[in-house]
């Protein structure tokens, strides 16, 4: 009569299908040496100069590849009397919005779209739970439970350079012939829970509390994956092999009065990467990637990355500590209920990253919110007037971290301000 076993089996299939179409624009610099197309282009406008300038070469004429390439795509025109340092007038107003032909500041305009082939995967798994339940009175459970998880793989849409490449016999990708979109494989867990649940001082008092331990065998995780084989990098979902999330969480309910009641709870969590997981950081202000360079000693490919381990780090975006307090208390009269009502909520610390960088460190934060609410006997007048945030705390509740591109900008993204109003609501039916 106080024991209770629970046994359950369970068998799940997902199947999903995804295909991509990409496209872009980029401005393409000719003048720089290092560029792709210099070496094959610099030739081509040397002749162009030399053949309508009567030049020896396009720097005579005081113009660059990207001048010429104005001139013929009808952005500009050449007029050296004009100003001999500077020998092109743009054909519109560099301010004017609505020009059909502006002056292209970065260069060749090249626009792109490619398709990827369409991909179908199928995940399943059979999945079990054992739970054992012990009530040794009828106010109090002590449980133990142990549980398999099971969550489908898919594919990496919407990411950068997330659609693989077809090779040539030479092992190098074939351009403008694009595969299927990366996938990545399902995730598992096996969690063990103990716990307990009871009713105290004549049930005035209701507590809860476990302690669990998930333990993640391909956990799935968004990051910014190194490619050793190209020696960069792309914004990809993986499979870790080892992750761990152990915790424990307490919650309570308190009737202090007939009319006053107080809540809360509790919960600590301790995660961590527990295998490799290597990772680019390419967004370290201390170290950018334009002054430092790698050579790998094998394949001899030079990389600007900063390849991280998260071995051994927290799971990202997991605070070890939460806490809630709530409270309530009502005044009945004739006309119905006031209820006053309040809640203070803490977040703890927590990295945004799978790095543990001060770049990346979500401070921790409160809030505290108000209501003040009547209500009628007949239960169909309901009238709230509430604060939220009442003490306007400007907390972030997560940060970004930029790169060169950006010039190591740092954003963040805030708690909502104060805010204050009230709700009023009929109801045609009552009690």
């Amino acid at each position: 009569e106080n024991w209770a076993l629970t046994l359950g089996i369970r068998w799940a299939r997902d199947e999903k299908q995804a295909a991509e179409q990409r496209g872009g624009y980029f401005e393409n610099d000719l003048n720089d040496p290092q560029n792709g197309f210099y070496g094959s282009s610099n030739p081509a406008f040397e002749g162009v100069c030399q053949g309508f300038f009567a030049v020896a070469s396009c720097a005579d004429a005081g113009l660059t590849q990207i001048a010429v390439m104005q001139m013929f795509m009808g952005n500009a025109v050449f007029a050296p009397t004009y100003n001999v340092d500077n020998p092109i007038i743009p054909t519109c107003a560099l301010d004017d919005a609505d020009c059909a032909t502006p002056l292209r500041l970065q260069g060749l305009p090249i626009s792109w779209a490619d398709a990827g082939q369409k991909s179908k995967k199928s995940w399943s798994k059979v999945t079990w739970r054992a739970n054992m339940d012990w009530t040794p009175n009828e106010n109090t459970l002590f449980y133990f439970g142990a549980t398999t998880g099971y969550r489908a793989g898919g594919y990496s849409l919407g990411l950068l350079d997330t659609q693989t490449d077809f090779f040539d016999e030479d092992g190098n990708p074939i351009a403008g012939q694009t595969g299927t979109s990366v996938s990545y494989d399902e995730e598992e867990v096996l969690a063990f829970e103990i716990g307990y649940k009871g009713s105290l001082f004549d049930d005035r008092l209701q507590l809860f509390s476990s302690l669990y331990l998930y333990d993640y065998t391909g956990y799935q995780d968004e990051v910014n994956e190194f490619q050793p084989e190209t020696g960069t990098d792309r914004n990809v979902v993986v499979n870790v092999d080892d992750a761990r999330n152990i915790g424990w969480e307490i919650e309570g309910l308190w009737l202090a009065t007939d009319n006053w009641t107080i809540g809360g709870n509790y919960s600590y969590t301790a995660t961590e990467y527990r295998s490799d997981l290597f990772v680019v950081e390419d967004d370290d202000p201390a170290r950018p990637e334009a002054l430092f360079q790698d050579v790998d000693p094998i394949t001899g490919i030079t990389s600007n990355a900063t390849v991280v381990n998260l071995k051994g780090n927290d799971l990202k975006r997991i605070p070890r500590n939460k806490a809630t307090v709530y409270s309530w208390y009502d005044w009945p009269f004739s006309a119905g209920v006031v209820t006053l009502s309040g809640s203070f909520s803490y977040t703890g610390s927590f990295y945004d990253s799978g790095i543990k960088r001060s770049v990346d460190k979500v401070p921790d934060r409160y809030r505290l919110d108000m209501s003040l609410t009547w209500r009628d006997n007949q239960d169909r007048w309901y009238v709230r007037g509430f604060v939220d945030n009442l003490t306007d705390e400007g907390r972030a509740r997560g940060v970004g971290a930029g790169n060169a591109g950006d010039n190591w900008a740092q954003t963040a993204t805030y708690l909502y301000p104060r805010f204050y109003g009230i709700d009023i609501t009929y109801r045609w039916t009552g009690t």
